[in-house]
């Protein structure tokens, strides 16, 4: 197990965790353990390396087809209205033409939801907040690397935004969105294109 394994599951706070670290089959465990926030998969996407330094056991989920994905179903602790930091370690193969959702939830009418982590298209990190109707969108500062693997982190604290990649933290942007769950399954990977992933934290 990482450093970094052992001090997520040490987080007081911790909703979920889905290390994606299975070889292979239907389902992704909630590592976290207090919720049981199972996640279901679709498609040929378990069993890659990991891509955590210190875990060298470990495995992660790659996203090349487009039905890859792993469904959460929708639950109380899974809508997030308040404060939040949502984590993710991503390796983009390549920047997709359109953006792609590495985690979120959607609203009822299939755009941007309560909170949404994506890429876009230039390999900007971006998390969206809003309850399909009116959106605020937060960009990263600096690109997602192609050939080592980046740290994702948006923080949502009161009405501020921060969407950071590799430690490098951007101005915050204002949120001005309402904000509302409308009950939709977490999407993982949902839309993305030669994508790896590891350790999802909320």
């Amino acid at each position: 197990m990482s450093q970094y394994t052992e001090m997520i599951e040490r987080e007081s706070g911790l909703i979920a965790y889905w290390r994606l670290n299975e070889e292979s089959g239907s389902e992704v465990l909630d590592s976290a353990g207090r919720y049981g926030l199972i996640g279901t998969v679709h498609g040929s996407l378990l069993g890659s390396s990991s891509l955590i330094s210190g875990d060298s056991s470990g495995k992660s989920a790659k996203f090349s087809a487009a039905e890859d994905k792993i469904e959460v179903a929708d639950s109380e602790h899974l809508r997030l209205t308040g404060n939040m930091t949502i984590e993710i370690w991503v390796l983009p193969l390549k920047y997709s033409a359109s953006k792609a959702v590495m985690l979120g939830k959607e609203s009822a009418e299939g755009i941007a939801g309560p909170y949404q982590v994506a890429i876009d298209s230039e390999g900007y990190a971006e998390a969206s907040v809003g309850n399909g109707t009116t959106v605020t969108t937060a960009k990263s500062s600096v690109k997602l690397s192609k050939s080592i693997p980046n740290h994702v982190a948006f923080v949502m604290y009161g009405a501020l935004m921060y969407m950071i990649v590799n430690l490098e933290k951007p101005s915050a942007t204002e949120n001005t969105a309402a904000r509302e769950d409308k009950g939709k399954a977490l999407l993982i990977g949902n839309s993305q294109k030669e994508v790896y992933a590891d350790s999802l934290v909320a």
